[in-house]
Order: structure tokens, then C-alpha cells, then sequence
């Protein structure tokens, strides 16, 4: 996994955005890559949102009452892309990605 956090937007006001390109799988104790299906994209931002808020909960940073209305706003500020998938053995994904 790779991470880049930024902490300001254009205008120099705090707008903290974590960017991050991960792996779909693991590998084996024999040293196997073992991929996983492709996650659908609204459960991986549901998660996240409900993690992030739970972790702002217990440090503090929001109250119990804060939290469960952010579950409600239209849009959480926390987005998720993951339109850019390999399937495993597609070597044509891998050479469009080398272009």
C-alpha cells in the first residue's frame, strides 16, 4: 500500500485527504499471490465512513450524537475509487497500465 496525506486545500485552509493506491489480496505462506474479487464500491465507502466516524468518537475529536448525524448527511466527505481493477493473469490490464 501506498499513502499520500495532505492536510490543505488550494486556498490553504485544513481539508485533510488521505490518497491511496493498495493491493487486492495477499500473499500465502508459501508465497502465493491470492487476489480478491472485486470489492463493490458503496460497502467500501459504508465501512470506511463507519470507522473513521467510530475512531473521531473515541479520540474524542466528535461527539456520540455528532457521529450519528454525519451517518445521515447525503455526502460524508469520504470518498472511495476503485475503478481500476486487474483481474488476476490480465496481461492486457498490465500493458495498458505500462502505456
Amino acid at each position: 500500500m501506498v499513502v499520500g496525506i495532505l492536510t490543505f486545500g488550494e486556498l490553504i485552509n485544513f481539508r485533510p485527504l488521505i490518497n491511496a493506491i493498495a493491493t487486492n489480496g495477499v500473499f500465502t505462506p508459501d508465497g502465493a499471490f491470492q487476489c480478491l474479487p472485486k470489492i463493490n464500491k458503496q460497502l467500501l465507502l459504508d465501512v470506511w465512513r463507519d470507522k473513521v466516524n467510530q475512531l473521531f468518537i473515541e479520540e474524542g475529536k466528535i461527539e456520540r450524537e455528532t457521529g450519528e448525524q454525519m451517518r445521515c448527511w447525503p455526502h460524508s466527505g469520504l470518498g472511495v475509487d476503485n475503478s481500476v481493477y486487474l483481474a488476476p493473469h490480465d496481461t492486457a490490464g498490465l500493458q495498458r497500465l505500462a502505456e
